[in-house]
């Protein structure tokens, strides 16, 4: 455990790179130039673990979900229903972020993949993308919720600046790449790996509630989601 947490060493120099020069970073790391850097996947770890702990603790997270719901749902049931779907989902919101990763590689492997990065070369990046663009979002947006409260306008311009930042990390990484290549790549990427989470989402859903009804019965299922 202390192993995952040292991350003293390299960190600075990693936290200036994710948005000086996010290719370099992982270009020296994937041919073997490590020593002056944290382990990307550790750095990770921690990251995330810190930004959602901030979210959620701040009130930030509940806040913004409520005032994207009520733009999206017009009756108070569907919403109520939506909260407590987001309510749930809060509960394993590192657990998706660490899933979506992967799956994010596995998008930008399929639009790159004629450029020469593997699998395992492209989860760095995916890692990078994510983590750089939650750490600088998680600032903004506990920032603006600080002092101006939670708007729609807010969760979209985070959501716009993230994705930017997706297409910076992918254009960094790939010099040759021109900027309306890196654009519509982390487009197209972000929304396959979007794509995939929903559908592993859906099947892990379904395995719990199958396992969990045949062990427990359907009154046990239905008590858990009455609660949340």
């Amino acid at each position: 455990m202390s192993q995952l947490f040292n991350v003293e060493k390299g960190m600075g120099l990693n936290l200036v790179m994710l948005y000086k020069n996010p290719g370099k970073m992982v270009r020296d790391i994937a041919e073997g130039r490590t020593m002056p850097y944290t382990n990307i996947f550790r750095m990770t770890i921690v990251i995330l673990a810190l930004c959602t702990l901030a979210l959620v603790g701040s009130g930030n997270y509940e806040a913004q979900q409520a005032v994207v719901g009520q733009a999206i749902v017009a009756d108070a049931e569907s919403l109520e229903r939506q909260m407590r779907g987001q309510r749930f989902i809060k509960d394993y919101l590192n657990v998706l972020f660490l899933v979506l990763i992967p799956l994010m590689a596995l998008g930008n492997y399929w639009i790159t993949r004629h450029r020469g990065l593997n699998y395992a070369e492209h989860l760095m990046v995916a890692a990078v993308q994510f983590v750089g663009s939650m750490l600088m979002s998680t600032v903004i947006q506990i920032a603006a919720y600080l002092l101006f409260g939670v708007s729609l306008g807010m969760a979209g311009f985070v959501f716009v600046l993230s994705f930017l930042y997706y297409a910076y990390v992918l254009w960094s990484v790939f010099p040759t790449m021109r900027w309306y290549g890196a654009l519509w790549r982390s487009f197209v990427g972000y929304t396959i790996a979007f794509l995939l989470l929903i559908v592993v989402c859906m099947i892990g859903m379904a395995v719990f509630m199958l396992g969990y009804a045949t062990l427990f019965g359907k009154e046990a299922l239905e008590t858990i989601f009455a609660a949340q």
